[in-house]
């Protein structure tokens, strides 16, 4: 099964990939991720690198890494994602860099996520968690 690709106006969005694996870390060692209360040391990042692979592995879906078109350039993590410890599926998201902020990539990720999880996967709700500690 060939992985799903996304496309938007401004953003591909591709299963993770090794060229992810140093971006992906980095953020999770930055004091951007730690403001969110998501502060790994770069072993944990590691492991949940793995983890998110491992749910593509399983289920042929899961989080895809944001690229920005025209630079090819990761800046975030957006999908649809299933736990069993969740009582439904949830669409996550993250982005990386501060610089990409507030250009509504986020909002334009979101939306082709949405749109994968209800066309191709089938869902018929999703919830997206957010934590405010």
């Amino acid at each position: 099964m060939t992985a799903p690709h996304l496309v938007t106006d401004r953003l591909q969005m591709v299963s993770p990939a090794p060229r992810h694996r140093e971006d992906f870390v980095a953020f999770y060692a930055s004091q951007r991720a730690a403001a969110r209360g998501w502060l790994r040391d770069t072993p944990d990042a590691l492991k949940f690198w793995t983890f998110l692979t491992d749910h593509w592995d399983r289920r042929g879906f899961g989080w895809f890494v944001i690229e920005e078109t025209a630079s090819k350039t990761p800046i975030g993590m957006c999908g649809p994602w299933e736990s069993e410890q969740m009582p439904e599926g949830e669409l996550a998201w993250s982005l990386w860099h501060d610089h990409v902020e507030g250009k509504g990539y986020a909002y334009e990720a979101a939306l082709a996520a949405r749109t994968f999880a209800y066309h191709d996967l089938g869902w018929t709700t999703a919830v997206s968690y957010i934590s405010y500690d």
